[in-house]
């Protein structure tokens, strides 16, 4: 993803942070509003009664279409999704291979997954510098992420360079969508399983939404939607292991050393699953997550969006549209899982299911 905020490092990191906030402020995410009711709109005009439906490919769709245009205004992104989709899949797969490879092949070694894994990486290069290419071209603000990363400038005048956005936009397309989808499919998946908690988010969706479309005003009032989310995060939260990180001095951490330069890998789904923290940990119960549980749950033992200056950028913006998507589906479908199916975790850069999802929707009357 090249050297996007997510992976830089220092005053390298701080100041190209401070560029890219403006973008993520709190009046622009709000204007995304719209963008995410139309495509969610459009998701489920399309879903026939008593269908079955691979809720992890809808999600992927309808988060890939928001993201596109919510990122650089492509309101149509279904043409180039299948490639874009491919691409970003394949990269994935090497990210995770790699990382684990005792002795990893050079990619300018020509070996058939080598040109295959060049190729998806020229796609998604190809794809982004057309974007910002014609953008500066028409130079019109959009009232979209790109045109905030074109126009922002640091305090010493400078704009971040062509490169800086493509890393930047990649970055923030990959993890805008794989994240939203993967926490909205499994949190299909456990309401399938658990058929009370169903009806009871859907009781709050029908009485709040009415039979509308979330608003900004009802969707500070869908308290119940925000537990459900927060504790699918809790069991499958997307980004399962954090970035390796390295100390810059040897450290004493519970009384084990940790010397500089070594490297320190960070898991939310490991401390998410820890009985110290939580009760009961691989049950599914968003009454953890009932008000006043940040006084209950100690700091960084819920870390999703992992946490301190590094927190993720988009956390707002990724819950607004899981909240949108969820209180939607679930106030105007019934969703029941399919039978004879396996549903595996799989881990690569984001948790994925293994082999999709199938969940028969039935119309609300």
């Amino acid at each position: 993803m090249g050297r996007g905020t997510f992976l830089l490092e220092g005053d390298e990191w701080k100041r190209q942070h401070k560029l890219v906030q403006p973008a993520f402020h709190t009046k622009r995410i709000m204007s995304y509003i719209d963008t995410i009711l139309n495509h969610t709109e459009r998701m489920i005009a399309d879903w026939e009664e008593g269908q079955v439906y691979d809720m992890a490919h809808e999600m992927h769709k309808v988060t890939m279409a928001t993201i596109g245009e919510i990122l650089f205004n492509v309101e149509d992104i279904e043409k180039e999704a299948g490639n874009l989709a491919d691409a970003i899949a394949i990269l994935s797969d090497m990210t995770v291979r790699e990382s684990s490879a005792l002795m990893p092949v050079p990619d300018w070694v020509p070996t058939p997954r080598n040109l295959k894994e060049n190729h998806a990486m020229e796609t998604l290069d190809k794809f982004m510098m057309d974007i910002i290419k014609e953008r500066q071209q028409a130079n019109v603000d959009k009232g979209d992420v790109l045109s905030a990363l074109i126009d922002t400038v640091d305090t010493e005048g400078e704009k971040l360079t062509d490169k800086q956005i493509r890393d930047e936009l990649l970055t923030l397309f990959v993890a805008g969508h794989e994240t939203t989808a993967g926490l909205l499919a499994w949190c299909f998946y456990l309401l399938t399983e658990h058929q009370e908690i169903q009806d009871k988010l859907a009781t709050e969706a029908i009485t709040t939404l009415n039979g509308e479309m979330p608003t900004l005003e009802t969707l500070g009032t869908l308290k119940y939607t925000e537990q459900v989310l927060l504790e699918t995060l809790r069991l499958y939260p997307p980004v399962w292991m954090l970035p390796t990180r390295s100390p810059i001095e040897d450290i004493t951490i519970g009384g084990h050393v940790i010397p500089k330069g070594s490297m320190v890998f960070i898991s939310p789904w490991v401390i998410h699953h820890d009985p110290r923290f939580f009760d009961d940990p691989q049950t599914f119960d968003p009454d953890r997550f009932s008000e006043g549980y940040k006084k209950r749950i100690p700091s960084f033992a819920f870390f999703p969006f992992s946490g301190g200056s590094r927190v993720c950028i988009g956390q707002h913006l990724a819950m607004m549209e899981a909240q949108i998507i969820l209180s939607t589906v679930i106030q105007n479908f019934k969703l029941e899982l399919e039978p004879d199916q396996e549903i595996i975790p799989q881990p690569l850069v984001t948790v994925a299911l293994k082999n999709g999802l199938k969940i028969r929707v039935h119309k609300r009357s």
